[in-house]
């Protein structure tokens, strides 16, 4: 199972327990909170580790654990036992969906974007199927979650390029083994998507409040 956490915010924390989620970080993590120029960033990367550190109550770990992170050449964090998870954040929005199987999810909250400079990222049968309902972002924002989720899930970032990811029916076949999409409802006006190696996983969703 993957249990999926994600916390909403429309507005800045009262100082105290902004202060209390960042105390809990490492002094890495603490500095990168710091170089942020706006306060909405800020949120964002506190909230995105007080949701992993939430996900790691159900392995009985507390916060000592994000000493222990590691992270792979492309930078992608990860602990060095059986527990996997992974961090997006758009909007107002962030997300954190930890278990025991690797997994990738992405959320992107939907706005008007200039369809015409990301033609090169999808094959034609997709961009068919993004321009067929003239002023929706739909179509659009379902592809890039689901193929920022799988790269997310590789660990490679945009190292590999968007239009070589090949979706046939929610799956994605890469490199002899299959990757299984699924869409996670958050909030109206966002789309997410989970990727993980199992057809059949079961997901978990929970709201946070901080």
């Amino acid at each position: 199972m993957i249990q999926v956490f994600y916390a909403l915010f429309t507005e800045k924390m009262p100082t105290e327990r902004f202060s209390q989620l960042f105390a809990l970080l490492t002094p890495e993590m603490q500095q990168e909170v710091l170089r942020f120029r706006h306060w909405e960033d800020a949120h964002r990367s506190v909230i995105g580790k007080a949701l992993l550190l939430e996900g790691l109550k159900q392995f009985y770990l507390d916060q000592t654990s994000l000493s222990n992170l590691k992270f792979t050449d492309f930078k992608k964090p990860y602990f060095e036992n059986d527990i996997h998870f992974n961090i997006s954040h758009s909007g107002n929005c962030v997300v954190c969906a930890i278990g025991t199987i690797e997994m990738g999810v992405d959320i992107e909250a939907v706005k008007e974007i200039p369809l015409n400079d990301f033609t090169e990222l999808f094959s034609t049968e997709e961009l068919k199927l993004i321009y067929r309902q003239p002023g929706s972002y739909t179509a659009f924002y379902n592809l890039w979650t689901q193929k920022e989720a799988f790269l997310k899930a590789l660990g490679v970032g945009l190292n590999m390029p968007l239009n070589q990811i090949v979706i046939n029916k929610n799956k994605i076949e890469y490199d002899g083994s299959s990757w299984f999409l699924k869409k996670i409802v958050i909030h109206q006006g966002y789309i997410c998507h989970v990727v993980t190696p199992l057809a059949d996983v079961q997901i978990q969703l929970k709201q946070v409040h901080f």
